[in-house]
């Protein structure tokens, strides 16, 4: 019985969104996961590799002697299982069949937001308030199938990085025009200003792990040209309000850090940090976010938001801090995948990293179907053809 990886690429990776409501991850996603998972395996007679399943062994013990019969455990077992379950269903893609899946996808992201600038913001808001959990604010970009635009940059930034792998073996002569245009697209439709966040400092550890020092000069230089202007032709812009705080900073201000970044991007950076560092003063035995929480309330009063009814969440936003705080220790494996990506591709492996430290719940969907996507295409035989030959061609070369 074949199973077509389009299906659960669409379902999975493009729109982990549809939640019906029921929170921004749908809690189906994880069912369907499940469902093709077994059917790759009864009918396509896949095996489980053993990582996978001792991750899987680990995930149901952590849930059951540390959090028992709770949300907390349903939460762990759900993006535990996630991992394996996408290394299952996405090994020995069909990089066609990819390739479609992509054009396809990426004509309904825009089809989205296009509806979503002709009946607008408001009005496609309230509409799609009914199978997902949009929150919308002025001065932000489209969320198009995403509950708000930060949380759709990231979607599509890790639907563009999948497409450009994929594409470098299928039509390499357009790959980098692709993921160039994506790239412009995502800060154009969502204005995030977590996005920007994520390419500046992509781009500085880029420059300085190859010695570029002259380039790392210039992209500061045009990086503050286009802060400039943008905020003197956006000043509404939530991204142009902060800019604008980080230049009229006071000096003697500058531990206040509620008075240069809002709420959300201040979440971002400093919740990586409190988790690990929670992690290892709890001498890395698994707990609670919650717990995270009260420890952040007390390090001092530019924390003090977190302990806020909007903030005092059951989650955080870091994977790799909150992959440490559910786990532990045990929290190893989960990284040996990011780093075996790391080994194939030092460009994605490096932004998948930047993702996963500043955003999204350590089982993402998404994020572990692209991640587990990037690898197989990496390491697919046609992948290393194309290498070996641009290998012997330098060669010749010289």
């Amino acid at each position: 019985m074949p199973i077509k990886i389009s299906i659960s690429f669409i379902l999975v990776f493009a729109f982990p969104y549809l939640s019906l409501g029921y929170g921004d991850t749908s809690p189906f996603i994880f069912t369907w996961m499940a469902i093709l998972s077994l059917l790759k395996i009864l009918y396509l007679k896949k095996s489980i590799r053993n990582q996978d399943l001792i991750w899987m062994t680990i995930t149901l013990c952590v849930a059951i002697l540390f959090y028992g019969i709770s949300d907390t455990a349903l939460r762990v077992v759900a993006y535990g299982l996630m991992i394996p379950f996408c290394s299952i269903v996405f090994k020995n893609p069909d990089l066609h069949e990819l390739y479609r899946a992509t054009k396809l996808v990426r004509f309904i992201y825009m089809l989205m937001a296009f509806i979503q600038v002709t009946i607008g913001l408001e009005a496609y808001s309230s509409v799609a308030a009914t199978f997902m959990n949009v929150r919308y604010a002025d001065g932000r970009g489209l969320t198009s199938v995403g509950p708000e635009p930060t949380a759709f940059a990231i979607l599509y930034l890790l639907f563009s990085i999948t497409a450009y792998h994929i594409t470098k073996i299928t039509k390499p002569e357009i790959a980098k025009k692709i993921l160039a245009v994506d790239l412009i697209l995502i800060f154009a439709i969502t204005l995030s200003s977590t996005y920007v966040m994520y390419l500046v400092i992509y781009a500085i550890l880029i420059l300085l792990s190859q010695g570029k020092l002259i380039k790392l000069t210039y992209f500061i230089f045009i990086a503050c040209l286009l802060s400039a202007g943008m905020i003197i032709v956006l000043p509404d812009l939530r991204l142009s309000s902060i800019l604008l705080n980080i230049i009229s900073l006071d000096i003697s201000d500058a531990l206040n850090l509620l008075s240069i970044f809002d709420e959300s991007v201040l979440d971002r950076l400093s919740q990586p940090l409190i988790a690990l560092w929670y992690s290892v003063s709890n001498y890395m035995i698994p707990t609670k976010p919650s717990a995270v929480v009260e420890f952040a309330v007390n390090l001092g009063p530019a924390f003090e938001y977190l302990s806020s009814e909007k903030y005092n969440r059951t989650h955080l936003n870091t994977g790799i801090g909150e992959l440490f705080v559910y786990f532990g220790l045990l929290a190893i494996y989960p990284l040996y995948r990011i780093i075996q990506l790391f080994k194939k591709s030092a460009n994605a492996g490096l932004m998948f990293s930047i993702i996963y430290i500043f955003s999204i719940p350590f089982g993402h969907p998404s994020y572990w179907s692209a991640l587990v996507i990037c690898y197989f295409v990496l390491t697919h035989p046609r992948n290393n053809k194309i290498l070996n030959s641009s290998s012997v061609s330098a060669v010749k070369g010289c």
